[in-house]
């Protein structure tokens, strides 16, 4: 081969290869935390960074009838968040008050309605449940969702949580007082942000998944996930889903009116069924 030939391919492959490398950048390999104190230190840090905010945006709420057809609703909504505890979610299906779908969740308490479609509110106490995993939207999940998983006082023992490594992400499992896994939480190693929560039923297999995306500022230690995907199993089959994309985050404060309006139960009156939701 030509001398000058050669010389011309291997200045070309070099240049190939300096533009790819800017064009791909290497992944970022970041240490894991060295034991579950670690990690849990770390989400303790954004959990005393909350504040109270709000967002808007769009919910496609999908679920499988008794018959097996699969139903969509695509929703405006609204979010409201005021730590450690108080959530509440309002989307509208409809036109009017009728049209309201709507999830809440307390320090004692946590709720759902949906209606025109199927006229149902559920209710329940966190203390006698399992956060509402076979609602169409598990409050708990939401709850979670939303920046607050770290917050949750009843899963802070340290001697419940046992620390694993998975491809670029710490795992997190909690288990019961039995010994049994109910929870998983995965933690991109690099910022240490939520990419995904699994909910495990009494048997150990996933109940619910949570997919944590795009995470966005609120405030200067504050970043909540833009992009949220809800999906709940049984027997291995997709049951109920629900997928959020927020924005316009902001930081709010929440009066007491508006407090006792949106983040207290309301009365379950003009639904044609009420659940109320015992996991014992």
């Amino acid at each position: 081969m030509d001398r000058r030939l050669l010389g011309l391919m291997l200045a070309l492959v070099t240049l190939a290869g300096g533009c790819l490398s800017q064009i791909f950048p290497p992944a970022r390999i970041c240490p894991g935390k060295p034991n579950v104190a670690a990690a849990l230190e770390a989400l303790k840090v954004q959990a005393k960074a909350a504040v109270p905010f709000r967002g808007n945006g769009q919910c496609r709420l999908g679920y499988v009838t008794e018959s097996g057809k699969t139903r969509q609703l695509n929703l405006p909504v609204s979010v409201y968040v005021n730590p450690p505890s108080e959530v509440y979610v309002q989307g509208q299906a409809a036109p009017g008050p009728q049209g309201l779908v709507f999830l809440g969740t307390n320090e004692q308490e946590f709720w759902m309605a949906i209606r025109p479609e199927i006229s149902t509110f559920w209710w329940g106490e966190w203390s006698r449940s399992g956060g509402g995993q076979d609602l169409p939207v598990s409050p708990k999940a939401v709850f979670e969702s939303l920046g607050l998983a770290a917050a949750e006082s009843s899963q802070a023992d340290p001697n419940h949580w046992s620390l694993s490594a998975g491809p670029g992400q710490d795992v997190l499992t909690w288990t019961g007082q039995d010994g049994r896994p109910l929870k998983r939480l995965f933690v991109d190693r690099c910022d240490y942000r939520i990419a995904r929560i699994e909910y495990l039923d009494g048997d150990g297999h996933v109940a619910v998944v949570v997919e944590l995306k795009a995470y966005e500022r609120v405030t200067q230690g504050l970043s909540v996930p833009s992009r949220i995907s809800i999906v709940a199993f049984a027997k291995g089959q997709r049951t109920h889903w629900a997928r959020l994309t927020l924005g316009t985050f902001m930081e709010k404060q929440y009066t007491e009116k508006f407090r006792r309006r949106y983040f207290v139960r309301p009365e379950s009156g003009g639904f044609e069924n009420v659940v109320e939701v015992d996991g014992r």
